[in-house]
């Protein structure tokens, strides 16, 4: 009972760290619905916000599913849990580049239509596009997974895109992500990045050791 309520604490304080980065950062949030804020802020902050949710939940998803292919923990994370979380992480991506459009279309007046097409003129809209790119390669990564049900090799390949995906998110939001670029955001982001690695690299290992066993 006190390890599932020790575990349950610990979850909570993790997840809520996004958060906590966030409203150090945002300050006082009534601002944003004063005359004197900019148009589209508000949305614009909160675009910021599910976008730092959007890269603790892709990282998290590849943290508990190797842990729990490790056997390092007791989840059922490859069943149930692993599509309803990955289905969280489609949400609050889409949030985040909803809401962004729409601080950008109020910004500027009109639609910001040319948000949706990659631009590398810039250092600003190379690493905006990174973040279209990661949207694009979640959807596929989304849509693999839910036909992974006719256990097709292919798909299952295509559903290792997963890492492409973080990576894209990684550089998008280190890049030009504010709260990331916190002392605060960049140890918790570089951490959970770090971890996923190693996780990996000890998954492969011992993947190449047992098929040095048997044969």
């Amino acid at each position: 009972m006190i390890r599932k309520l020790l575990t349950t604490l610990s979850l909570i304080t993790f997840f809520s760290l996004p958060g906590v980065i966030w409203y150090q950062s945002t300050g006082d949030i009534s601002i944003y619905f004063s005359s004197s804020a900019p148009e589209g802020q508000w949305f614009y902050v909160l675009s910021k916000l599910a976008g730092m949710y959007t890269l603790m939940c892709i990282a998290w998803q590849i943290i508990a599913t190797l842990l729990t292919r490790l056997d390092f923990i007791q989840l059922c994370w490859l069943g149930a849990m692993h599509a309803v979380f990955g289905s969280l992480v489609i949400i609050l991506a889409i949030s985040h580049a909803t809401l962004f459009f729409l601080a950008m279309s109020q910004r500027q007046g009109y639609p910001a239509w040319t948000l949706l097409v990659p631009d590398f003129s810039s250092y600003y809209h190379t690493y905006l596009s990174f973040g279209l790119l990661g949207l694009i390669t979640l959807l596929a990564v989304f849509v693999t997974g839910l036909l992974r049900l006719r256990q097709s090799s292919l798909v299952k390949n295509l559903h290792s895109l997963y890492w492409l995906l973080i990576g894209f998110a990684y550089i998008h939001a280190l890049s030009i992500g504010t709260e990331s670029q916190t002392n605060a955001g960049l140890v918790l982001y570089i951490s959970l990045g770090l971890i996923a690695v190693i996780l990996w690299l000890v998954f492969v290992i011992k993947q190449l050791k047992t098929r040095v066993i048997f044969q």
